[in-house]
């Protein structure tokens, strides 16, 4: 039996060069006292040797008791801009990310998750076939948005979503400090802001029809859903009481719920036994946001505190992101 970790992130190397001309065109830069800026203005968390070494990303995997990792972008450098540098960008970002999961160092022990350029709709849906396809990735990770200052529902991302359907991969929506919280002051943006997001967009997305038009879409929410689990008596509730939601959305958003898995990156048991409670245990995935000091170091007591078998979660993983055996 096989436990996974849905939730782990890469930087590619050529990045930390800072001359690399993809992430230069994309935004992404060097200032003068040798800091690396996303184009957001966040910094790229660059001292993490997991992020660059698949080697050093095993090393962490054994002491956590876990076999196999689903690997994607960290978001501080995800391509988020509207021009033709954005695909450039992602397209070299995802040949660097299948390198670094296909190399001899990484053992077959792990894949990868797409990052897209979700600002140009049409490209985003064409990368992510060439990244299934080509390059054997399991799927795609996009931020939460908004994008271009629109929410996801109204970003024209209809193809990507149906790109997803065709190719029968799974969506996972991350946070990357553009929602509505985005004043770094005491690191709220991260700890409130973030799970914020996650919830923000899910709703938008179930509540705008969006699920509706795309019922073969599934999605991965980050950081176990954010704090949608809270809210969801609330959407359905209102979803009940206005008509004007109902002409929006067949149903209320918790209907939805069969086609999302959460991972388990909410550091407590009990919260973890409140995710099991309303997502219900197999959709749930054991994640740790690695190398990050804001994930999860030791995944697996925690997991087994709150009832949770990381191998059982593991087999959900590799039913979902069935990928993680290329290699």
């Amino acid at each position: 039996m096989t436990v996974v970790d849905v939730h782990a992130h890469m930087l590619p190397s050529q990045v930390l060069a800072g001359d690399w001309p993809p992430a230069l065109a994309a935004g992404l830069r060097t200032t003068e006292d040798g800091r690396l800026l996303s184009p957001t203005g966040e910094r790229l968390p660059a001292h993490y040797p997991e992020l660059t070494d698949p080697a050093a990303a095993l090393a962490r995997m054994d002491r956590q008791g876990v076999d196999r990792a689903v690997v994607s972008l960290t978001p501080h450098a995800y391509a988020l801009g509207t021009g033709p540098e954005a695909t450039q960008y992602a397209r070299a970002t995802n040949d660097a990310l299948a390198a670094h999961v296909g190399s001899a160092a990484a053992a077959g022990r792990l894949t990868g998750l797409a990052t897209l350029p979700v600002g140009r709709p049409e490209d985003a849906a064409t990368e992510l076939e060439r990244a299934v396809t080509r390059l054997g990735l399991a799927g795609a990770q996009i931020t939460t948005g908004p994008v271009t200052g629109r929410p996801l529902d109204r970003t024209g991302l209809a193809p990507l979503f149906a790109a997803c359907e065709t190719l029968d991969v799974p969506l996972s929506l991350h946070p990357s400090y553009c929602g509505p919280l985005r004043d770094p002051d005491l690191f709220l943006h991260n700890s409130v802001g973030a799970p914020l997001d996650t919830a923000l967009a899910y709703a938008r997305l179930a509540a705008s029809g969006t699920l509706d038009r795309h019922p073969r879409l599934r999605l991965v929410l980050a950081h176990g859903g954010g704090v949608l689990a809270q809210l969801l008596p609330r959407l359905d509730n209102n979803w009940h009481y206005r008509a004007d939601l109902r002409t929006r959305a067949h149903h209320p958003p918790s209907a939805y719920l069969d086609r999302v898995w959460c991972d388990t990156v909410v550091h407590t048991a009990p919260a973890l036994r409140y995710l099991k409670e309303t997502f219900t245990e197999p959709h749930l995935l054991l994640g740790t946001d690695a190398p990050y000091g804001t994930g999860v170091a030791d995944p697996i007591p925690t997991l087994k505190q709150a009832g949770l078998d990381p191998h059982t979660l593991g087999e959900t993983a590799e039913q979902l992101f069935r990928r993680c055996h290329v290699g």
